[in-house]
C-alpha cells in the first residue's frame, strides 16, 4: 500500500488551497428602537442577533447567507479528507487534484484508484473518487464516485444501477479505529464492483454500432426545444445540436470509431461539459450538479436508445404508416 504521510497530506491541502479553517460567526442587524405605541423612535437603534454563519479565518468572507442555528458545526477540510489517507491503508491509491467553490463554501479533493482502457485504443478513464465537503449547510460530506476521460479531459457517468448507492463512503469519526477500516474495506469493495461494472458498459457501448437514425433519436430526447420556444432558446439549441454532430463527427481527431455509442455518448456529455465559460459554479455543476445529472442521463439514454431491443421512433413512424 502507498501509505500517505502526515507531511504529504498537509502539502496536498496547501496546495489545493484547502488547509483554511471555518468558524461560526454570530450575525445581527441594527434596527431602530419601537415605542409603546409601536412607532419607531428615530436615531434610535438596537442590535438584533439573526442567527449564525460560517467564515473563513484566513480571508475573514462568509461562506453562507447565514442564519445558521448556533449548533451547526462545519467539518474542517483536514478532518473532511482525512478519509484519504485512511484509505491508503486499505487500497492503492494517489491524490490527484483539489479545488474549491463559492470562494471556500465548497471543497473538493480528488484521488486515484487506477485506470480502466476502453477497448484496444488505448482510450483511458481513471478510477476517479471526488471527496467533497461543503462549509455552507447545503449538503453533508460525500465521497462519490466519478470517472475522468483523460483525451477530453471530461468527468463521466458511472454505470451505477440504483442512484442511492452513487454516494459509497460514509465513514462516522466516532466509531473505532478497526471498525472504520472494517467500514472502508467493505466500502472498496462496492466502489470496485461499481467500477468493474462502468468498465463493462463503456466497452459494450464501443461495440455497438449506431446509424444517423440513433443519433437523431438520442439528441431529440436529451436535447428536447419547446414549439413556444423563443429565438434566444432556439438558437442555444442549434448551437448544442451542432456541437454535438460536429464532436460525433469529429470522434476525438480519429482516435475513435465513430459510429459507435461511446463516441456517441462522448459527443453528448462534451457539449454538456466544455461548452460555454469556464467557471467555480460550472466546476460545482460538473461534479454535483446539473451537468453530473445531464452526464447521467445522457450515458442511460445512449445504453436504452442503441439496445438492440430498442425500435427507433423512425422505425415505429413506417409501422405507423403501413398499419393505418
Amino acid at each position: 500500500m502507498n501509505k500517505i504521510t502526515d507531511d504529504q497530506y498537509n502539502t496536498f491541502l496547501a496546495d489545493n488551497q484547502l488547509d483554511f479553517i471555518v468558524r461560526m460567526e454570530q450575525q445581527s442587524i441594527k434596527v431602530p428602537l419601537i415605542d409603546d405605541s409601536g412607532f419607531l423612535i428615530p436615531g434610535t437603534e438596537k442590535e438584533v442577533k439573526t442567527g449564525f454563519c460560517p467564515v473563513r479565518t484566513d480571508t475573514m468572507q462568509p461562506l453562507s447567507n447565514g442564519g445558521l442555528s448556533e449548533g451547526f458545526k462545519p467539518i474542517q477540510n483536514y478532518e473532511a479528507f482525512r478519509v484519504i489517507p485512511e484509505l491508503a491503508n486499505v487500497v492503492d491509491l494517489e491524490m490527484v487534484k483539489g479545488n474549491i467553490w463559492g470562494n471556500g463554501a465548497g471543497v473538493y479533493a480528488q484521488i486515484s484508484l487506477g485506470d480502466m482502457i476502453i477497448g484496444n485504443n488505448n482510450d483511458k478513464v481513471g478510477k476517479y473518487l471526488s471527496v467533497i465537503n461543503s462549509h455552507d449547510g447545503s449538503q453533508s460530506m460525500r465521497v462519490l464516485i466519478t470517472p475522468y476521460r483523460f483525451f477530453c479531459k471530461n468527468q463521466i457517468a458511472p454505470a451505477i444501477a440504483h442512484a442511492d448507492v452513487s454516494t459509497m463512503i460514509s465513514i462516522r469519526h466516532t466509531i473505532s479505529a478497526s471498525e472504520r477500516i472494517e467500514q472502508m474495506i467493505s466500502s472498496m469493495r462496492i466502489v470496485n464492483g461499481i467500477f468493474e461494472d462502468t468498465e463493462e458498459v463503456y466497452n459494450q457501448l464501443l461495440t455497438r454500432k449506431v446509424t444517423i437514425d440513433h443519433v437523431d433519436e438520442v439528441v431529440r430526447k436529451l436535447f428536447p426545444l419547446a414549439p413556444e420556444a423563443g429565438v434566444r432558446t432556439v438558437n442555444n439549441h442549434k448551437r448544442q445540436v451542432e456541437a454535438v454532430a460536429n464532436r460525433f463527427q469529429n470522434a476525438d481527431g480519429g482516435r475513435v470509431e465513430r459510429d459507435t455509442a461511446w463516441n456517441l455518448y462522448n459527443a453528448v456529455q462534451g457539449t454538456f461539459q466544455h461548452d460555454g465559460r469556464n467557471t467555480a459554479s460550472k466546476d460545482k455543476s460538473i461534479l454535483v450538479g446539473a451537468i453530473a445529472d445531464k452526464s447521467a442521463t445522457a450515458l442511460s439514454t445512449v445504453l436504452e436508445l442503441t439496445s438492440s431491443q430498442h425500435v427507433s421512433a423512425n422505425v415505429m413512424d413506417e409501422i405507423d404508416r403501413l398499419t393505418m
